[in-house]
């Protein structure tokens, strides 16, 4: 509050200086400038003093009020900003023709900041060398080191690089439209590109045309056009007739050339012709990332003595393993892979007497040598059994058969071991082992509906190819849903045109559910016993027969396989019988529409 009360006093002061002005004779300021200070001594001295007065007055106030504006304050308040800088003048103007300068500039209506012009500038069709930039107040200037190409439409975006000063509000609708020949080039072309696999739109990358259509082009030179991905859809403009190769890419590197093993492509197998007549409005591309055809072992690590566990790159095809050490049999090793062959567990129960090991494996015409030291490993037979189920997944209850895996593969077992008890009823359920490893079982026994079971391993029951038994009781706790909270949903499908086998998906919320294989293109899918929820269908065109999806390749001008979703939601009810007819023509141009759906239910 000191200097509010400083600043009082200076009001006072200046206020008793003024007074006295004003108290003065009128006949002392009559022509007081037009004599000199010496013909009137009292005015003399008093202009003399009030100047003094006031030079000292004019330091004070300035000296508080700058000493005011360097402290910190709550802002005044106001309406944000939130109007985008606008283009006031452009050199060329849009839709100039016959410019031939190096340099291009813009003038905007208020001060701007650059946010990352390098990345948001896109000028196409594009050049060799990226133009330098200055940004002085409120213009921003391009310059090239060439002359443009002649007789050519160019297009400029500036898209968000350019933000005013206060706000940071981006630049909007900044298309810069220009002609280095006597006119604009005028034809379009436009589609939508989607996920090979998925079949959702894509929201990255670019689409590019290339009048050069020879196969090499996207690898070696930058495009002639190219069009930034919005929502799944493409759109040129101004483009000049003629053929082009059309091509899309996820550009990692940003050099405009497909030249990395992880970026996600799509293509046309042929060129197109854009002019006048030809409509390109149904053009679909499917982008997919290309496969690395390079199989190798990602890694390998022996945990325990006599297991062994091995990553491939790749699903392996063709695989073997031997054992250099002398005097072992054939039959001294249980392969065990996972679903997608592309990771397998090795076990063998007859390394105790070694310290060390050498395995020579052989995958897919690859040759590989390793060498374990055993002496320091533990032994598998020191490691507990342990098991899970495959209801184990809370709210997973839903009518199926009932399996159960071993930790260690099982060399031998007692069915009268294996208790079964549903409420107060004791059942010695019969089970069966349903891998060659000895790993998975099941119960060979229709459970009932609505009831609770649990699932008593008794000890010794099992033995591992280790010779170690489960000690103590292993228990599995289990329940079945009633017929009534459940359905039956039967997939009715015709897929014309079809010349290869196919594969048919069920997915339910969101989630893979199961797959049956296709040779006929015509048939039923039934599932009783349905859980309640919504389902989707995905068919996949198998034009391989590997019984899986494939992707593309486009060194080998291959595209990926087609995959087909049921574009209707799938909701089964508890206690409904769902009939859903799928009718699919694949000899319709037309990707999307050209499939006949309907469903009826009834309980």
């Amino acid at each position: 509050m000191i200097e509010f009360k400083i600043f009082g006093i200076i009001i006072g002061l200046s206020q008793s200086t003024l007074s006295c002005f004003i108290k003065a004779p009128k006949n002392i300021f009559k022509g007081a400038f037009s004599f000199s200070l010496n013909d009137s001594p009292y005015l003399s001295e008093m202009l003399r003093k009030a100047k003094i007065f006031w030079k000292f007055n004019l330091i004070i106030s300035l000296s508080i009020l700058l000493w005011n504006c360097g402290q910190k304050g709550s802002p005044t308040g106001g309406n944000k900003d939130n109007i985008p800088p606008q283009i006031v003048e452009s050199n060329p103007h849009s839709f100039d023709v016959n410019f031939n300068g190096k340099k291009i500039s813009w003038k905007f209506d208020e001060y701007v900041t650059l946010s990352s012009l390098n990345q948001e500038l896109l000028i196409s069709p594009p050049v060799k060398k990226q133009p330098t930039y200055k940004l002085s107040g409120k213009k921003l200037t391009l310059t090239f080191d060439t002359l443009l190409q002649p007789n050519t439409t160019y297009s400029i975006f500036l898209g968000k690089g350019i933000k005013d000063l206060n706000e940071g509000n981006p630049l909007q609708d900044n298309l810069l439209i220009f002609s280095t020949g006597k006119f604009i080039d005028s034809l379009s072309f436009h589609g939508d590109i989607y996920d090979a696999e998925s079949m959702k739109k894509l929201s990255e990358g670019m689409v590019h045309l290339y009048k050069d259509v020879k196969d090499s082009t996207p690898l070696k030179k930058i495009p002639s056009y190219f069009a930034k991905i919005q929502n799944g859809h493409f759109h040129f403009t101004n483009l000049a007739e003629g053929r082009y190769k059309v091509f899309y890419l996820n550009d990692n590197n940003s050099n405009f050339l497909y030249d990395l093993p992880n970026e996600s492509i799509a293509f046309l197998n042929t060129p197109i012709n854009i002019s006048e007549e030809k409509d390109t409005s149904k053009i679909v591309l499917r982008a997919f990332s290309g496969e690395d055809k390079r199989q190798f072992l990602t890694g390998s690590s022996c945990s325990f003595r006599g297991k062994f566990d091995f990553e491939f790159n790749l699903p392996v095809q063709k695989f073997s393993i031997n054992i250099l050490n002398k005097n072992f049999k054939k039959d001294w090793k249980i392969l065990d892979w996972n679903k997608t062959k592309d990771s397998l567990t090795v076990w063998s129960s007859n390394l105790e007497s070694l310290d060390s090991v050498t395995l020579v494996i052989n995958f897919d015409g690859i040759k590989d040598t390793l060498h374990y030291q055993l002496s320091n490993r533990k032994e598998m037979k020191s490691q507990s059994l342990s098991t899970h189920n495959n209801f184990e997944k809370i709210g997973d209850y839903y009518k199926k058969p009932f399996h159960f895996t071993f930790s260690q593969p099982i060399s031998s077992y007692d069915t009268s071991k294996i208790i079964l008890v549903e409420s107060r009823d004791t059942i010695f359920a019969p089970i069966s082992c349903i891998e060659k490893s000895l790993k998975k079982f099941q119960l060979n026994f229709e459970l009932k509906e609505n009831s609770k079971y649990t699932l008593f391993i008794l000890p010794n029951a099992v033995q591992s190819i280790f010779g170690e038994n489960n000690k103590d009781t292993l228990q599995h706790n289990f329940t079945t849903a009633s017929n009534s909270s459940l359905g039956n949903l039967t997939i009715d499908y015709n897929f014309i045109g079809a010349t290869n086998n196919g594969i048919l998906q069920v997915y339910f919320e969101e989630n893979f559910m199961k797959e049956v294989l296709i040779e006929k293109n015509q048939g039923k899918l039934i599932l009783e016993g349905a859980k309640a929820g919504n389902y989707k269908l995905k068919y996949i065109l198998d034009d391989n027969n590997d019984k899986k999806w494939t992707t593309g390749n486009y060194l080998k001008k291959e595209q990926p396989e087609k995959v087909y979703w049921y574009n209707q939601s799938i909701t089964l009810r508890a206690n409904w019988d769902l009939d859903v007819e799928w009718l699919l023509n694949l000899e319709k141009s037309n990707y999307f529409k050209n499939r006949t759906l309907k469903q009826s239910g009834k309980k």
